[in-house]
């Protein structure tokens, strides 16, 4: 279903136009009446309104289809005058969409930022300032990383993928799965194929005064060389290729290692067409 119409090149991100949200809504039913769907992938949303036409079908689907794997790619940054206020669609996103997605695959900037507005509605703070539970302060990537999903995963993600690529880290991206422990462990430990992650130590959490620190369990996690220069659209072809594993009937961190694994390949084989980003290229 399309969900705005924009102009853009590997340059610049220019005005958008959003699909009202009854049509919006039309084209999801006009699919789910017609075809099999295995699998959902959702990513920019540029109203609340949207969001909730968004999740509005798609509970109805999973009261018909419960194991329906719902993939959220929540793309925060690519707002402009034409869409919502980036708060509001995010505590949105966090409210309405968490709750059905089996994955959510925000990069760190934009996991602190729904982080931040979970927190706030769980605690039933308006303002970041009046939330019982701060993001910790002077942690590490990974910690951020390991607290940003388990407040997700409070708010009803099924599991988290964090993505490394705005990371400090000059050689290497990282991206870390999060999600229930033991079926992590279980799924890599039963049959570990190169490319399928690596289980990572367990990150402890210090989640406030007063209480007990989290255990996170131990995080999966994906590693890359990084690569020179700026690439367009590696977050959605990343989501849309997880989608696309869970859709053949994959457990979790192997559809993820084969999505990375693929993604590498488009990267590997990106053109320039301009002055501007790469274009991912996925024909070998």
């Amino acid at each position: 279903a399309l969900t705005c119409v924009t102009a853009q090149n590997c340059c610049s991100f220019g005005p958008v136009q959003l699909v009202r949200p009854d049509v919006l809504e039309a084209q999801m039913r006009a699919v789910f009446a017609e075809l099999p769907v295995s699998a959902v992938k959702i990513g920019m949303l540029g109203s609340p309104e949207a969001v909730l036409s968004v999740a509005r079908v798609l509970g109805e689907r999973r009261a018909v289809q419960p194991q329906l794997p719902i993939v959220v790619d929540p793309v925060l940054a690519a707002t402009t005058d034409s869409c919502g206020p980036k708060e509001v669609v995010g505590r949105a996103i966090c409210r309405h969409l968490l709750p059905l997605a089996s994955l959510v695959t925000p990069n760190l900037p934009e996991a602190r930022t729904l982080a931040g507005y979970c927190q706030q509605m769980l605690s039933g703070a308006s303002t970041a300032e009046n939330a019982s539970v701060h993001e910790p302060l002077h942690a590490s990537e990974e910690v951020l990383a390991a607290w940003c999903a388990r407040t997700l995963m409070a708010a009803g993600a099924g599991a988290v993928l964090v993505k490394g690529g705005h990371s400090a880290s000059a050689d290497s991206v990282r991206d870390l799965l999060f999600g229930p422990a033991a079926a992590l462990e279980l799924a890599l430990s039963s049959s570990l194929l190169p490319g399928d992650g690596e289980l990572v130590p367990a990150v402890r959490v210090h989640v406030g005064p007063g209480q007990r620190d989290a255990i996170m369990g131990r995080p999966i996690g994906y590693s890359a060389p990084r690569r020179a220069g700026e690439f367009h659209g590696t977050g959605c072809v990343l989501s849309s290729a997880i989608a696309c594993g869970l859709a053949a009937g994959l457990e979790l961190p192997r559809a993820v290692g084969e999505a990375h694994a693929l993604l590498q390949g488009c990267m590997e084989r990106a053109w320039q067409p301009s002055s501007g980003s790469k274009l991912l290229n996925p024909v070998p």
